[in-house]
């Protein structure tokens, strides 16, 4: 897990390059590694995020929650 200053460092970075842009295609669970943790089935992601909007990043402790347009 990344550190709270870290956390909170990546989601200001991801506000400043990554807000209002669309997602356009979705790899999950591409390579393993231990920093992505997946809610349900992680082949359904580019289904449930394909052309959405980022909305903002925000941190909470160690950890990233980038939201869309629906999540606000």
């Amino acid at each position: 897990m990344i550190e709270l200053p870290e956390a909170y460092v990546l989601a200001q970075q991801i506000n400043e390059t990554l807000a209002a842009k669309r997602i356009m295609n979705v790899t999950a669970a591409h390579t393993p590694h231990k920093f992505d943790w997946y809610h349900g089935d992680p082949q359904k992601y580019h289904g449930l995020l394909n052309s959405k909007t980022i909305d903002k990043a925000v941190s909470y402790g160690g950890l990233i929650n980038t939201l869309t347009e629906t999540e606000k």
